[in-house]
């Protein structure tokens, strides 16, 4: 099988298949008992690694901005209400994971043994700078489509979580994905029951508020579906349906649900929000929060809550955001894991000495800076 024209493209088809994360583990998983040393692992959830031991992080020297990538002082004197004293460590342990994964390289080489080439890549997680360039290129095609659709409104759907109902931030991890789900199957089957499945698409995106409220924006698209329609209800005293009309999701539908989950108490300003909107203000604002949730300072609790508690930041309908490609991946062998640069430089040696061409060298930029700094 031929290799993608595109390199980089191939690379990302590959880093997102579940099947190379099997690949890979298992690969990790040999080396790991035949030298006795732990290696980290990657899936295609990316859940939380075993990391090397770093100084600790205290809630002063966070509010300082003192051992960060990014400041975020601001943000945590802010939530010091909600789950504080869980911030510093979840901050900490996702602070040395991605260390631990970036200082990685990965050694492939081609499955067919005739044609001898080799890739020296990063490991990447979904917080690195490459594959939020990649998101951010994605949300802008998505925007494109949603707003060439043909559809006139659409509807920007927010969820908010209320911090009181909840010990610590494990259980609002863990009620987050069981509600969503619940609430992403209400919207599909009310969606069916109108007869707008179909042709409705939705994007939505997880936030993290400077007041540490999670939120979860939801932007949905279709025709028709801003509108209202005629909703069949049952009678009780009369014993017979009666036609109404009604919005598809109503505010106080929506709401009442999402206190039912149990995300909400409904007693105060913390809930839920319905809008109608013209689709390119919906598909603008849905894709940005996506954007906003990849940089700036504040954000880096989201990701440390993304993944404490392995949360999706977004998903999107099957066919709305454009697909990395596939079907190159099966042309390609792991051949080895470097846990440091060292290490990968080795490797890539050792590819060149049995006369396979290097396609794509992830060492290079790593020596540039090494050749500056000396």
């Amino acid at each position: 099988m031929s290799l993608s024209s595109s390199t980089e493209e191939w690379l990302k088809a590959w880093r997102e298949s579940d099947e190379t994360g099997k690949r890979f583990n298992d690969s990790v998983c040999k080396e790991a008992i035949e030298s006795g040393i732990s290696l980290p692992l990657i899936d295609s959830n990316e859940q939380l690694r075993q990391s090397p031991n770093k100084a600790p992080i205290t809630k002063q020297s966070l509010k300082n901005g003192v051992g960060k990538k990014h400041l975020f002082g601001d943000q945590l004197e802010k939530t010091k209400e909600f789950f504080a004293d869980e911030w510093p460590q979840i901050l900490e342990d996702c602070d040395n994971w991605q260390d631990a994964m970036e200082a990685c390289y990965i050694a492939l080489q081609n499955h067919n043994a005739e044609d001898k080439k080799g890739i020296i890549v990063q490991c990447q997680t979904r917080f690195s700078k490459n594959y939020k360039k990649e998101t951010a290129w994605r949300m802008s095609e998505f925007s494109k489509k949603m707003q060439h659709g043909g559809f006139r409104f659409g509807l920007q759907i927010t969820l908010t979580t209320d911090p009181k109902m909840f010990n610590s931030l494990a259980e609002v991890g863990e009620a987050w994905k069981r509600q969503l789900e619940k609430f992403m199957d209400f919207m599909n089957i009310r969606l069916r029951r109108a007869g707008k499945k179909e042709n409705s698409f939705y994007l939505r995106a997880c936030e993290l508020t400077e007041s540490g409220l999670l939120h979860v924006h939801i932007g949905l698209y279709g025709a028709g579906i801003a509108g209202k329609i005629d909703h069949q209800k049952y009678n009780r005293k009369t014993k017979q349906y009666e036609t109404s009309k009604d919005y598809l999701f109503p505010q106080k539908d929506i709401n009442e649900l999402w206190k039912k989950y149990g995300i909400i108490t409904g007693d105060h300003n913390i809930g839920t929000w319905v809008n109608k909107s013209p689709v390119n203000e919906v598909s603008d604002y849905i894709s940005k929060h996506v954007a906003k949730s990849w940089g700036g300072e504040s954000n880096d609790m989201l990701e440390a809550f993304l993944h404490y508690t392995n949360m999706r930041q977004w998903s999107a309908s099957l066919g709305a955001v454009p697909k990395l490609p596939d079907g190159t991946i099966e042309a390609w062998d792991f051949r080895g894991l470097a846990r440091s640069p060292g290490e990968a430089v080795l490797d890539r040696q050792d590819m060149i000495d049995e006369g396979r061409k290097i396609i794509k060298d992830g060492l290079v930029e790593w020596e540039r800076k090494q050749q500056v700094n000396t």
